[in-house]
């Protein structure tokens, strides 16, 4: 799983960061959403669809709307730019997330800097990304 790649990352930085597969949308399981955001008291979402009308919004004002008050920071979203969807090779590379925006947004949300960056090269360059 990508995700725990990119916290092994995290925790060679010194970072605890707590990964959660929602597995589901429809029910969404709001949660272990509000658990984990009262738990850390931040919350970055990576979705591979769009932010607009996406799962990550929809995540986001759950803790909005039930975490509000524990959040230390406020909620990043990761996704892909807001651009119709890539049909080649050549224009689906740039909008693929990676982890470096991915691991920027959580370091940005504890306010520790952007040193994890140095050790992302590496592992960008064997990202397949979902499509």
């Amino acid at each position: 799983m990508k995700p725990l790649r990119a916290a092994k990352i995290l925790a060679d930085q010194g970072v605890d960061a707590e990964v959660i597969d929602l597995r589901s949308i429809r029910p969404l399981d709001d949660e272990i959403i509000v658990r984990s955001s009262r738990k850390t008291g931040r919350l970055v979402v990576a979705d591979t669809s769009w932010a607009l009308c996406g799962v990550s919004a929809e995540v986001a004002a759950v803790a909005a709307r039930r975490a509000c008050s524990t959040l230390k920071a406020p909620v990043r979203r990761v996704t892909p730019p807001d651009c119709p969807a890539p049909v080649s090779r050549r224009s689906r590379t740039p909008s693929i997330p990676t982890r470096s925006p991915s691991l920027s947004a959580c370091l940005e949300v504890l306010k520790a800097g952007s040193s994890a960056d140095k050790g992302v090269a590496d592992v960008q360059a064997t990202f397949a990304g979902p499509y």
